[in-house]
């Protein structure tokens, strides 16, 4: 990661367990700096589990992003975006999860923040983050 100002580091983990109760990310850090969790998800119906995970002001420069996982698992996926100008004390104002396995699944969801910096649901275990209306990852 690059030197920037006020920035935020963000990753999304989805993971996939065919027929049981998908793993937990107990742990993800950047370097050797821990990261926190926002808010994730598990569906064990469906053996998914989605985690999405916040490190503010993280140390500029090359390291790796090493997620830790507590059981084996069919298949997982892991998004990493960085942003810079975010607000260092609630630079994630909102989150919300809402879950279903049939029909239409809506969850609703009010910000504070003026960013308009969105990201819709996960689907299927994919995580489909967006910027405004561009494609981040």
């Amino acid at each position: 990661m690059g030197s920037v100002s006020n920035g935020l580091l963000v990753v999304a983990a989805g993971m996939w367990l065919n027929g049981g109760t998908p793993p937990n990310t107990p742990s993800v850090k950047f370097g050797t700096q821990s990261m926190t969790l926002v808010t994730g998800t598990n569906t064990p119906s469906n053996g998914m589990r989605v985690d999405i995970w916040k490190l503010v002001a993280p140390t500029a420069g090359t390291a790796n992003v090493t997620l830790t996982i507590s059981s084996n698992m069919n298949m997982m996926g892991v998004g990493i975006i960085s942003f810079s100008g975010a607000d260092q004390t609630t630079p994630i104002d909102v989150s919300g999860i809402a879950t279903g396995t049939a029909g239409s699944v809506t969850k609703s969801l009010t910000t504070t923040n003026a960013n308009g910096r969105h990201s819709p649901p996960a689907r299927s275990g994919l995580i489909l983050p967006t910027l405004g209306d561009r494609r981040a990852w």
